[in-house]
């Protein structure tokens, strides 16, 4: 489906007409691959995350306890480097509208 968009070819060639195609596309084509994207995302997060916590001692229960940490139908906000509690942090707290609106944070 997305590859009519997206495919090989597009990215070996010219990229003047991605857009354009991109934009041709209905959003029925292309959640299902959105959705996609995302579980295998969150299977790699679960993956990585128990392989550091057994690296750090946790014991085999605590390990397959975190096999769903993530859920990929929620909305997840990610911070790259570190994350700097002086820019406006609370914004995205439970206790706010937005950090409600998103959800438990984990």
């Amino acid at each position: 489906m997305g590859t009519k968009a997206c495919g090989e070819a597009h990215w070996r060639g010219d990229l003047t007409a991605l857009e354009s195609d991109f934009r041709s596309l209905q959003d029925e084509a292309l959640w299902p691959l959105r959705c996609e994207a995302r579980k295998r995302l969150v299977a790699w997060v679960r993956d990585r995350h128990r392989h550091e916590i057994a690296a750090r001692g946790a014991s085999p229960e605590q390990t397959s306890q975190q096999a769903q940490v993530l859920n990929p139908d929620n909305l997840a906000l990610g911070f790259a480097r570190r994350f700097a509690t002086y820019k406006r942090a609370l914004i995205v707290t439970p206790a706010t509208r937005a950090g409600r609106a998103c959800g438990t944070l984990v």
